[in-house]
């Protein structure tokens, strides 16, 4: 007899923990606050270890027809270049909206139903999810994947960490006029200290578009503002001046957040994703790391006879990965900090994080195209 999992929230976490569920013969359905599922921001970093989980879930194919594999990156401070690295294929970059997107098909292809308009609200420990509307919906495994803002698991009785940190960054898409061909297919990070301290990341996301991420300590309300202040960043960063002048009113500033949680389960229901281990985005980690936990987290249920016991052979195995994941991201954003003004010299340590923990496989991989 088939299993059934309600799973809340259709972001990244959420639908790769349904389809590898729906993969394996669950009844699954996703619940979505919003009219549409979607992913909010710009680019993204897609390591080789999500690219695994991507054909464990049978979005690979769709991620790998538009991502793109930048050559190299370029550190400058105050105008000049510091260091150059290759990226030697450690990972591959696209928007977000492109990866949600072949999660989000792998999911419906594996048959899960994706409830819009459909807002959760609370569960409890026995397997149910609570929604907006007063339904209360049984289920053998019920998923929190609701995001850093999660009402579930405040609802569930677990106590929510949540640490902010003094750096941010404000993210825009935009597509690559004057800035296509091979001098601009490598990732370039440029810092300037000469009249305040500010960072511009430039990642190309394919022949077609590239994204930046502007930062500036948090205490700066002029550098960190939406709208961005276009002559500002111009002045510090001449040669991105025409980009950034087609900035407009886009934009979306975000402060850097870590969120823990005493546990990832109570129960019969699980948190995943920003809802359990939020990070600053400093490694670019935090989707990939949530699409992997989530897919453990599914593995692992499937495989067991009772599921409080899937779920708690998954935390034990994967807790100290992500928790690892979690303080060199946070290690990474404190060597950058721009609040305190600091040259960061020239290549920065951490951006190639080789000395963490291998990841557990419990469960056999299945790998599909």
């Amino acid at each position: 007899m088939s299993r059934r999992a309600e799973i809340a929230g259709a972001g990244f976490a959420g639908l790769a923990a349904a389809a590898m569920l729906a993969r394996r013969g669950w009844s699954v359905r996703v619940h979505e606050a919003a009219d549409a599922p979607r992913s909010v921001g710009a680019g993204i970093y897609v390591y080789a270890f999500a690219q695994e989980v991507l054909r464990q879930i049978g979005a690979f194919a769709d991620f790998d027809a538009h991502a793109f594999a930048p050559t190299s990156r370029t550190i400058y401070v105050d105008g000049a270049a510091r260091s150059t690295t290759p990226t030697d294929g450690l990972y591959r970059t696209t928007t977000r909206a492109v990866l949600h997107r072949a999660v989000l098909d792998a999911a419906r292809r594996a048959g899960v139903e994706v409830a819009t308009r459909s807002r959760a609200v609370g569960a409890e420990a026995g397997g149910v999810l609570s929604l907006e509307d007063g339904r209360s919906l049984e289920a053998d495994l019920v998923v929190a994947a609701d995001g850093v803002r999660a009402s579930v698991a405040h609802r569930l009785g677990l106590t929510i960490a949540r640490t902010q940190h003094q750096n941010g960054i404000t993210r825009v898409l935009l597509d690559r006029t004057g800035m296509r061909g091979p001098a601009w297919d490598g990732i370039r990070d440029y810092y300037d200290y000469r009249t305040r301290p500010l960072r511009v990341l430039y990642t190309p996301c394919g022949p077609d578009a590239f994204y930046f991420c502007l930062m500036a300590p948090s205490r700066d309300g002029q550098a960190t503002r939406v709208p961005v202040e276009i002559a500002l960043w111009a002045e510090a960063f001449p040669a991105l001046a025409p980009a950034l002048g087609r900035i407009g009113p886009s934009g979306r500033h975000d402060r850097y957040t870590t969120t823990r949680l005493p546990r990832w389960s109570r129960g019969r229901v699980a948190v995943v994703g920003d809802a359990a281990h939020a990070m600053p985005s400093s490694l670019g980690q935090g989707a990939g790391v949530s699409m992997l936990n989530a897919v453990r987290m599914a593995e692992a249920v499937d495989a067991a006879e009772d599921v409080e016991a899937g779920l708690a052979g998954w935390e034990a195995s994967l807790r100290p990965v992500v928790e690892q994941w979690q303080r060199e991201a946070e290690g990474v954003s404190r060597r950058r900090s721009l609040g305190e003004a600091v040259h960061p010299g020239g290549d920065l340590p951490g951006e190639r994080p080789g000395d963490l923990p291998p990841i557990p496989s419990p469960i056999p991989l299945e790998t599909a195209p």
